[in-house]
């Protein structure tokens, strides 16, 4: 029987894992409390409470799916751009057909998860031109 990382863990300190890895991510995006919460579903309050590591609520499950799709979208764009370009990437206007001028963040905001997990591809696409 095999076992993973995560077996070795509770779920609570999985999701207190994943809120920390969430936040360290939006401070390199820097990304404003609103859209931080709104991009995976919390309110304001839930954020501020996320953020003063006082939170003890659960993620459901479209939440782990979106902080796990924009962590591999933060690690994609390092991999394909220098620091500064893969952290103001999500910020900055895209003439992609996935974005169409606008910032991929905006897109991702208004369309939701499907955008998002659709912008993990479009990076990894250009990884694997």
């Amino acid at each position: 029987m095999s076992t993973s990382v995560t077996d070795h863990f509770s779920k609570e300190q999985q999701q207190k894992a994943a809120v920390s890895m969430y936040i360290r991510l939006c401070k390199h995006w820097m990304l404003d409390k609103g859209t931080a919460a709104k991009l995976i579903l919390v309110d304001d309050n839930a954020w501020e409470l996320m953020t003063d590591e006082n939170w003890h609520g659960t993620l459901d499950q479209e939440q782990k799916v979106r902080i796990g799709a924009l962590f591999q979208l933060y690690e994609a764009l390092h991999r394909i751009f220098s620091e500064p370009m893969a952290d103001n990437w999500v910020t900055t206007k895209n003439k992609g057909p996935l974005f169409k001028g606008k910032k991929p963040i905006q897109v991702m905001l208004d369309k939701g998860l499907p955008t998002i997990i659709a912008s993990v591809d479009y990076i990894d696409g250009l990884l694997r031109r």
